[in-house]
């Protein structure tokens, strides 16, 4: 879409996480950096979240300020972290609050997010690794569907997800056309870029040979993989748009777990 669409006195806003991307588009001293909650906002944000009230419970003032603290004002991780701590003993609190307290200060907010995916079980780490490398942004039903034939409880999976806030459900708008209708509107898996990249983040440690990770989602990597062969064993979904795949194909007999291919429309 150009400027020409947009009407006389349109005023457009653009965000960005990189500063030399709005600086390179012309927006050099019209930027507006977005600060940190203050201690106070902060503090009701993670009641909200870790008590479902404005202000910490009697007994955890001291323990809340301090992960306050260690999440520097950043909304996800106040959320995040609270949502973990919601309805958990005194001394979970006192374990965790001890951990994040010898990170060095610039890992205090990655590790925050991280040490929530850490205390979930296996099928809803997988379910949350998943959802970040395929099915950010997918339909809600279409997902469980899918998750449904990979894990047992997958639906209750996602459900603890939303729980922690670590992923959202919002109302989206798909473009299909059919005899009857040209879209629809439903529920759809959402994720904030952060713990997207956590997640994709957490599968390329596995390994650094492409093949023995558990899942694929770069184009380059799954044309390498799948050209030259390689060891696959470890392999559980792989997402390709097949239409830019050329003449890679697959070949042989990988039983992935999941297949999520995109097909010329």
């Amino acid at each position: 879409m150009g400027v020409q669409y947009f009407g006389s006195g349109s005023k457009t806003i653009i965000t960005s996480r990189d500063r030399q991307v709005l600086e390179s588009g012309g927006a050099d001293g019209t930027i507006h950096e977005v600060k940190g909650l203050n201690e106070i906002d902060s503090l009701q944000l993670f009641s909200t979240f870790a008590f479902k009230q404005l202000n910490p419970a009697v007994g955890f003032q001291d323990l809340s300020r301090r992960f306050v603290k260690y999440t520097q004002g950043n909304p996800l991780a106040l959320k995040v972290l609270g949502s973990d701590l919601n309805k958990r003993s005194k001394s979970y609190w006192e374990s965790k609050v001890e951990k994040l307290k010898d990170c060095p200060p610039e890992k205090k907010i990655s590790e925050a997010l991280k040490s929530s995916y850490d205390g979930l079980d296996l099928v809803e780490q997988n379910i949350f690794l998943d959802i970040a490398c395929f099915f950010k942004g997918e339909p809600m039903e279409r997902t469980k569907l899918i998750l449904s034939g990979c894990y047992k409880g997958a639906e209750c999976g996602i459900n603890k997800l939303v729980d922690k806030c670590l992923i959202n459900v919002s109302t989206s708008y798909w473009r299909y056309s059919t005899i009857w209708t040209s879209g629809i509107f439903g529920d759809a898996i959402s994720m904030h870029d952060t713990l997207e990249e956590m997640g994709k983040d957490i599968v390329c440690q596995e390994s650094k040979t492409l093949g023995k990770c558990s899942r694929l989602w770069n184009l380059k990597h799954v044309k390498e993989v799948l050209k030259y062969n390689k060891e696959t064993d470890r392999i559980q979904g792989i997402k390709v748009d097949m239409s830019r795949m050329g003449s890679c194909s697959f070949t042989g007999n990988r039983p992935f777990q999941l297949q999520k291919f995109k097909e010329d429309p």
